[in-house]
């Protein structure tokens, strides 16, 4: 409610408030979640640790390509650092 003006339109915010924000009118950068990325490699190694355990060669393999492509993941991602 505070926000319509007496002739029912909505108020516009002044643009110098707008840009003067810190990252606004700028270039938006991508999304990075790289910081789940030790979350992903516990979860893979438990998961090829369970393969390892149970002996099952099909969810050995598919585990440790897993494992291997969050550790090449955390490579890159420390090496770009």
């Amino acid at each position: 409610m505070l926000g319509i003006a007496a002739n029912g339109r909505k108020r516009q915010r002044p643009r110098q408030e707008v840009e003067g924000r810190p990252g606004a009118g700028g270039a938006h950068l991508p999304a990075d979640d790289s910081h789940l990325l030790p979350v992903r490699e516990m979860e893979a190694n438990e998961n090829y640790e369970e393969a390892v355990r149970l002996g099952n060669a099909g969810k050995i393999a598919e585990a440790k390509k897993a494992l291997d492509d969050i550790r090449a993941q955390v490579a890159a991602r420390k090496a770009k650092a």
